[in-house]
């Protein structure tokens, strides 16, 4: 997930060496995913580069990922000490 559309376009042309078959690319604003909430569940959830330094509320963000989360999943973050 990811707000911009050339960041994507890189993403999809990395998975097509892989069988990405259970990858899905979506484009988001993390501050509206609360929407999403209760239609995608995953197993992982990865957010690097800092990206919760750049969201108005990292807080909820954060609620929402471990919301989307089937049980048993994993949530890995990268942010600013």
């Amino acid at each position: 997930m990811d707000l911009t559309a050339d960041s994507l376009g890189y993403a999809r042309e990395k998975l097509a060496n892989f069988d990405a078959g259970r990858v899905r690319v979506m484009q988001q604003d993390l501050n509206l995913l609360e929407e999403y909430k209760s239609a995608v569940k995953c197993d992982l959830v990865i957010s690097f580069h800092n990206v919760l330094s750049f969201v108005q509320h990292p807080y909820q963000v954060i609620e929402t990922f471990c919301g989307i989360l089937n049980p048993g999943g994993y949530l890995c973050l990268v942010v600013p000490n």
